[in-house]
């Protein structure tokens, strides 16, 4: 008898489901890549039935100059002596010590689904407690930004964390850096924290399922 695949959820999945729910219906301007005809909101719906299909599309700029200066702090981290200037070395060694894009996940039963929650944190300490990094680039940034996604919560679910913290780059102008902050979240009722992301989870496959893309999300997404 052939093994039931998991319904697998990730972090991206969840953002492409929130994003189609509250994208605005309004006309894409030309300067933002828009045709006069497509709405920001009828792009995400096909944005989310690509990531659904597995179909690549094209890397922002932004997305790409993050990647390469992620990749550059954790190449000069842990080495004895640090360069770069001051904010960058703040950077590096808000991460110290730390391991590097470690991968972890957990099974899960939702709406009677049995669930595969997956992760690949940024920057993981095991010892003496479990606490996770997270590195954000951005051209703006205001406060709270990031805690009100779900990201920390499912990540410190999957792990056992009892703490993570997002460490917020700012451009002045990419590569120069403006400012470093930090958002920290500390979990301080584990079964609270899990409900709140089981429900997240429940209201992203309603919506897969009202745009009629479960069947599409089981076939091709879910692939274990």
């Amino acid at each position: 008898m052939e093994n039931t695949k998991s319904c697998l959820v990730t972090t991206s999945l969840i953002g492409a489901v929130k994003w189609s729910m509250t994208a605005p219906n309004t006309v894409i301007k030309d300067e933002r890549g828009g045709d006069g005809h497509l709405t920001w909101r009828e792009k995400a719906i096909k944005d989310l039935e690509n990531t659904l299909n597995r179909v690549k599309g094209v890397f922002p700029k932004e997305a790409e100059q993050g990647m390469i200066f992620e990749k550059m702090v954790y190449n000069n981290a842990n080495k004895p002596k640090l360069t770069g200037t001051e904010k960058f070395q703040r950077v590096c060694k808000e991460v110290k010590g730390y391991e590097f894009y470690q991968k972890g996940g957990i099974e899960e039963i939702i709406q009677g689904e049995k669930c595969y929650l997956y992760g690949k944190y940024d920057a993981i300490q095991r010892s003496p407690i479990i606490k996770l990094k997270d590195i954000k680039t951005t051209g703006s940034y205001t406060i709270g930004k990031y805690l009100n996604g779900l990201q920390h919560k499912i990540y410190c679910l999957i792990s056992g964390a009892v703490e993570f913290e997002y460490i917020i780059v700012e451009w002045d102008k990419y590569p120069l850096i403006k400012d470093v902050s930090i958002e920290r979240f500390i979990v301080e009722d584990r079964e609270k924290m899990k409900s709140e992301v089981i429900t997240e989870i429940e209201e992203c496959f309603n919506v897969i399922k009202d745009l009629e893309l479960w069947e599409v999300y089981r076939t091709k997404f879910c692939l274990y």
